[in-house]
Protein backbone atom coordinates (compact mmCIF):
# COMPACT_ATOMS: atom_id res chain seq x y z
CA UNK A 1 0.00 0.00 0.00
CA UNK A 2 1.04 3.40 -0.66
CA UNK A 3 0.42 6.85 0.77
CA UNK A 4 -1.65 7.81 -2.57
CA UNK A 5 -4.05 4.73 -1.90
CA UNK A 6 -7.34 5.59 0.28
CA UNK A 7 -5.25 8.73 1.82
CA UNK A 8 -4.18 6.53 4.75
CA UNK A 9 -0.57 5.87 5.74
CA UNK A 10 1.03 2.23 4.75
CA UNK A 11 0.49 -0.90 7.24
CA UNK A 12 3.66 -2.71 7.04
CA UNK A 13 3.02 -6.52 8.01
CA UNK A 14 6.57 -7.87 8.01
CA UNK A 15 9.27 -5.80 10.05
CA UNK A 16 13.43 -7.39 9.22
CA UNK A 17 15.94 -6.83 11.83
CA UNK A 18 19.44 -6.42 10.88
CA UNK A 19 22.57 -5.38 12.37
CA UNK A 20 24.08 -2.06 10.59
CA UNK A 21 27.22 -1.65 11.86
CA UNK A 22 27.51 -0.90 15.68
CA UNK A 23 23.57 -0.76 16.44
CA UNK A 24 20.46 -2.36 14.58
CA UNK A 25 17.47 -1.22 12.02
CA UNK A 26 14.34 -2.45 11.24
CA UNK A 27 12.82 -2.30 7.81
CA UNK A 28 10.18 -3.23 5.87
CA UNK A 29 10.19 -6.38 4.09
CA UNK A 30 10.54 -4.79 0.72
CA UNK A 31 13.26 -2.08 2.52
CA UNK A 32 10.98 0.48 1.89
CA UNK A 33 10.22 1.84 5.19
CA UNK A 34 12.73 2.23 7.91
CA UNK A 35 10.63 1.27 11.32
CA UNK A 36 13.30 1.06 14.27
CA UNK A 37 16.81 2.76 13.76
CA UNK A 38 19.64 3.30 15.87
CA UNK A 39 18.84 0.39 18.43
CA UNK A 40 21.69 -0.02 20.98
CA UNK A 41 21.92 -1.96 24.57
CA UNK A 42 23.05 0.96 26.98
CA UNK A 43 22.66 0.56 30.48
CA UNK A 44 21.30 -3.07 30.67
CA UNK A 45 18.16 -2.03 28.06
CA UNK A 46 17.75 -1.98 24.36
CA UNK A 47 16.83 1.41 23.43
CA UNK A 48 16.40 3.21 19.59
CA UNK A 49 14.31 4.96 17.77
CA UNK A 50 10.73 3.85 16.02
CA UNK A 51 9.21 5.82 13.07
CA UNK A 52 5.92 5.30 11.63
CA UNK A 53 6.10 4.23 8.21
CA UNK A 54 5.10 6.67 5.68
CA UNK A 55 5.40 9.57 7.72
CA UNK A 56 8.21 11.72 9.18
CA UNK A 57 6.72 11.11 12.77
CA UNK A 58 9.74 9.47 15.12
CA UNK A 59 9.62 8.43 19.05
CA UNK A 60 12.11 7.05 21.43
CA UNK A 61 11.19 3.95 22.19
CA UNK A 62 12.39 0.79 24.40
CA UNK A 63 12.67 -2.58 23.59
CA UNK A 64 12.28 -6.03 25.22
CA UNK A 65 12.26 -9.36 24.21
CA UNK A 66 9.65 -11.75 26.05
CA UNK A 67 7.48 -15.19 26.10
CA UNK A 68 4.81 -13.24 23.39
CA UNK A 69 7.40 -11.53 21.60
CA UNK A 70 9.58 -7.84 21.00
CA UNK A 71 7.86 -5.57 23.13
CA UNK A 72 8.33 -2.04 22.04
CA UNK A 73 7.47 1.02 24.29
CA UNK A 74 7.33 4.35 22.14
CA UNK A 75 8.04 7.64 24.44
CA UNK A 76 6.97 10.54 22.64
CA UNK A 77 6.28 13.77 25.43
CA UNK A 78 4.29 12.31 28.29
CA UNK A 79 2.51 9.87 25.84
CA UNK A 80 3.70 6.07 25.79
CA UNK A 81 2.34 3.22 23.75
CA UNK A 82 3.17 -0.47 24.06
CA UNK A 83 3.29 -2.55 20.72
CA UNK A 84 4.04 -6.49 21.13
CA UNK A 85 5.55 -7.57 17.81
CA UNK A 86 5.65 -11.86 16.87
CA UNK A 87 8.35 -13.67 15.23
CA UNK A 88 7.39 -15.10 11.91
CA UNK A 89 7.83 -18.79 11.62
CA UNK A 90 10.49 -19.67 9.19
Amino acid sequence: MTLAENGKLPRVNIVVISKKEDSFVGTSENKKYTILKDVTFKDGNWEGTISKPGSSSEADCELTLTDEGLEVVAHKGFISKTIVWTKVPE
